[in-house]
C-alpha cells in the first residue's frame, strides 16, 4: 500500500511526523463529506468508521444524570465493548436509579472495572442487577452512593472475580 501526504508518494519509510500527517489526512477523508462529488459514498465510510471506533473504546466516563437512562441504549451499543466505566453525577442533581444501572450492566457484559460516584438514586436492588450480569467484575469503587450493606453483599457474592472494592461514603451503610 503506497502513503501519499499531501498528494505527492512517499518514498522512504516515513518519519514520525509523517505517519501522523498520513493519519490525519486519512481521518480527513473518511469526515470531509463536502468535497466529495458523491456524498452518498462517504455515509458507508462514516458508519464502518463509526463502528471501529464503538469496537476500540473500551474505557467510557459519563455523568450519570437521570436523563442517562433515555440515552444509554443507543451509547452502549455503539460502544460494547466497554471493560471500564465511570459514572459520576453532581451533588446537586438526579443520579441514574436502579433501571438504568440494569441496563448498563445488561448492555456491558465484559465489565471489569466500575466507578459510581454520587448516584445516590441506586438502591440494592440495582447493585444485585450488576452483580447478575457482570460476573467478570474486578474493580468495583463506590462514593457518595445510597445503597446499603446487601447491596455490596451482592456485589461480592454475584462477582466471584472481584479483587478489589473501594467504599466511601455510602449513606445507606449502618454500622
Amino acid at each position: 500500500m503506497a502513503l501519499f501526504l499531501n498528494g505527492t508518494p512517499l518514498t522512504n519509510p516515513p518519519s514520525h511526523r509523517q505517519r501522523w500527517q498520513v493519519r490525519t489526512e486519512r481521518r480527513a477523508n473518511v469526515v470531509a463529506v463536502p468535497r466529495l462529488r458523491r456524498p452518498q459514498a462517504v455515509l458507508p465510510r462514516c458508519r464502518r468508521w463509526l463502528v471501529v471506533e464503538g469496537q476500540s473504546r473500551h474505557r467510557l466516563s459519563l455523568d450519570s444524570r437521570a436523563a442517562l437512562l433515555e440515552a444509554a441504549p443507543s451509547l452502549f451499543s455503539r460502544f460494547d465493548g466497554v471493560s471500564k466505566l465511570a459514572l459520576k453525577c453532581d451533588r446537586r442533581s438526579d443520579s441514574i436509579g436502579d433501571e438504568a444501572l440494569d441496563l448498563i450492566s445488561l448492555r456491558c457484559p465484559n465489565l471489569t472495572r466500575l466507578k459510581l460516584r454520587a448516584c445516590r438514586a441506586l438502591t440494592e436492588r440495582g447493585m444485585a442487577a450488576l452483580a447478575k450480569h457482570c460476573p467478570n467484575l474486578r474493580k468495583l469503587s463506590c462514593g457518595s452512593c445510597t445503597f446499603g450493606a446487601k447491596g455490596v453483599e451482592a456485589v461480592l457474592r454475584g462477582c466471584p472475580l472481584l479483587e478489589e472494592i473501594s467504599i466511601k461514603r455510602l449513606r445507606g451503610w449502618i454500622w
